[in-house]
């Protein structure tokens, strides 16, 4: 076993310590932190844990909850994953699956928001045209497809807004389709 997989099963071992009436307002207080509300403060649970001990569960279960919602998992799903822990008593497991349900949008608006704080600029609109060029001054019959996009790009902490025009032939839009499927398969991985 990896010393991180150690650090995460103690982590969630350690839970088992706090008794089962605190383990709703614990989840509850840990996904108030991760949506930048009023976060869980050690002071509360100073005599259940040691502050080392709490670093390990408050990490553990703010790591459970991000990745649950990610992977969009059902309840029962993550009842079973925290069933996996042998240690985990039914009960407990269910009172965390409970508050991590309940609060899933609340966690998932959060995520898509630190994720969309990455870049300062952001696609706030968009328009698209097909057009059929029959012609050119060079060429009497041509016949080809062009798409012609619209991009409205706004910057945070700035007061204007860019607009972008792009005109793609059949190739450029596979070409960019193709790198639009890429990019979307980076935050999917993660």
């Amino acid at each position: 076993m990896e010393d991180s997989d150690k650090v995460q099963d103690d982590g969630a071992k350690l839970l088992t310590k706090c008794p089962i009436n605190q383990i709703s307002t614990l989840i509850h207080r840990i996904i108030d932190g991760l949506c930048e509300k009023t976060p869980v403060h050690y002071e509360d649970f100073a005599s259940v844990w040691g502050l080392e001990d709490w670093w390990l569960v408050t990490d553990f279960y703010k790591t459970f909850c991000r990745d649950a919602v990610k992977k969009a998992c059902t309840k029962e799903n993550w009842f079973q994953i925290l069933g996996q822990l042998t240690f985990m008593l039914p009960e407990y497991s269910k009172e965390v699956a409970d508050a991590v349900w309940v609060r899933r949008d609340e966690i998932r608006i959060q995520l898509v928001k630190r994720t969309s704080e990455i870049s300062h600029a952001y696609l706030k609109d968009f328009d698209w045209q097909l057009k059929l060029v029959v012609s050119s001054d060079k060429l009497a019959s041509v016949q080809e497809p062009l798409l012609s996009v619209d991009l409205d790009v706004d910057a945070t902490g700035e007061d204007e807004r860019k607009f972008v025009s792009v005109e793609m032939n059949k190739a450029d839009l596979q070409r960019m389709i193709t790198s639009l499927e890429a990019a979307n398969k980076v935050p999917q991985n993660n």
